[in-house]
């Protein structure tokens, strides 16, 4: 019996305990720590701050209610550490808005926040040093957003490069790189995420950088990249979003690409890809079917007939193949994307009738098939099921609409281009509720 009376007490014990803690973290009880919050002022010494956007480092006593700061909620610990120039956004890769940006150097101090995960700089001036040594011994660091002019992290005083090994995410977008990637980079085998975007990068894409497996999202877009996309992207099996747009690589679309049967989100477009669209719906035909919600290829130089194959995609949400050179009409497999909500094939030389499969896709959202040669009548049967259509654009086809005045078209569009199409004498019932009609 009084073993029983000690289990119960102790059990009551651990829930007051636990209902302290709570009630603690509700009551934002917790504080930082002092050492850091110290550590954190001495960092902000280090550099100017003109649009006073840490104005409440100055005021607020407690360093995790101050800007940019995150605090574990149980302990105190700074966790994370949110810089980032806010205004960064500019046409200009590499150039920053100097009205809010941090100028100065990096203090060591911050190695005193040993619990820190997530560090964004980005955007920033730090006089285009170096990733400096010290970061190595952040040991919990996973998340790295840092501006800077070279990809080598090297130490200012040192030629060995600065060991980002335990990164996990590793983001130095838009920060005016120019070259090739270096060979560092390749040490960070545990990445999972690596943001290279909106750079000058003019070498081919590395083969080296298929070795990292662990990837999940890579974004290598808008740059300068070249060559072609070797077989060996196949290797990267973790990945889930790859984004090479708006480079100039050539060739194919490997056919090892179709076996990464994680992929939802491909991005080529805007490149210099000469294929057959027949060959790059062959390239996609493995297990990747089975995952694959978005792909992007506008602005390519894609030739050739769409196929039967075009239905293959049953998972697929967000199709974009505007701006290339497809010709031949659309297949009625077309039917079979039921998962689709944005279709684009406007800017092809698309020709034939518009396919009266099109009325299967009660998800599809938005459609554009503008400037293409199409041509025939579209009746009410190819909007049977479009409950969800809000957007259509398809001028500067040859098409006529025919449908019986009775008719209640089952969507409300927000947006609809006509424009060359023959609507007459009576004007569709579906142009008078909706915004725009052109």
């Amino acid at each position: 019996m009084d073993r029983f009376m000690r289990v119960i007490a102790f059990l009551v014990l651990v829930i007051l305990t636990i209902a302290t803690i709570n009630l603690s973290s509700c009551n934002g009880d917790v504080v930082c720590i002092n050492s850091e919050k110290q550590a954190l002022l001495c960092f902000k010494r280090e550099f100017k701050d003109p649009s006073n956007k840490l104005s409440s480092w100055d005021v607020e006593d407690d360093c995790c209610k101050w800007a940019g700061v995150v605090c574990d909620k149980l302990n105190g610990h700074v966790i994370e550490l949110y810089l980032q120039n806010p205004n960064s956004t500019t046409p200009v890769v590499g150039k920053v808005h100097q009205s809010s940006v941090l100028d100065g150097k990096i203090d060591p101090s911050l190695v005193n926040l040993t619990c820190l995960n997530y560090l964004d700089l980005s955007q920033n001036d730090f006089g285009g040093i170096h990733i400096p040594r010290f970061i190595e011994s952040l040991a919990n660091l996973h998340y790295l957003s840092y501006p800077g002019q070279d990809l080598e992290e090297r130490s200012p005083t040192s030629s060995e490069p600065v060991n980002l090994n335990d990164l996990l995410s590793l983001n130095l977008h838009q920060n005016g790189f120019e070259g090739p990637l270096p060979g560092s980079l390749w040490n960070m085998t545990n990445l999972r995420d690596l943001d290279l975007s909106k750079n000058n990068f003019n070498s081919i894409i590395p083969f080296s950088l298929y070795s990292c497996s662990h990837l999940e999202s890579l974004n290598l877009g808008h740059n300068q990249f070249q060559g072609a996309i070797s077989s060996n992207v196949g290797n990267l099996t973790s990945v889930t979003i790859l984004d090479l747009s708006y480079n100039k690589l050539e060739g194919r679309i490997p056919m090892s690409m179709g076996n990464l049967c994680n992929l939802r989100v491909i991005n080529l477009s805007s490149n210099k890809l000469v294929v057959q669209v027949l060959d790059v719906l062959k390239s996609l035909s493995g297990c990747i079917l089975e995952s694959l919600e978005t792909l992007g290829l506008w602005e390519n130089k894609l030739f050739g007939h769409f196929t039967e194959r075009l239905g293959q995609f049953k998972n697929l949400r967000e199709l974009y193949f505007q701006n290339n050179l497809i010709s031949g009409p659309i297949p009625m497999s077309l039917g079979k994307l039921s998962s689709i909500v944005v279709l684009d094939l406007s800017y092809n030389k698309l020709n034939g009738t518009l396919p009266k499969s099109l009325g299967h896709l009660s998800k599809l959202g938005i459609l554009y098939i503008s400037y293409n040669m199409l041509e025939g009548v579209v009746s009410e049967n190819h909007f049977a099921n479009l409950t969800s259509l809000v957007e259509l654009l398809a001028s500067v086809n040859q098409l006529s609409f025919d449908a019986s005045p009775n008719w209640i078209p089952p969507f409300q569009l927000e947006l609809v281009y006509l424009r060359s199409w023959q609507l007459g004498p009576q004007f569709p019932i579906f142009g008078y509720s909706h915004r725009s009609i052109f």
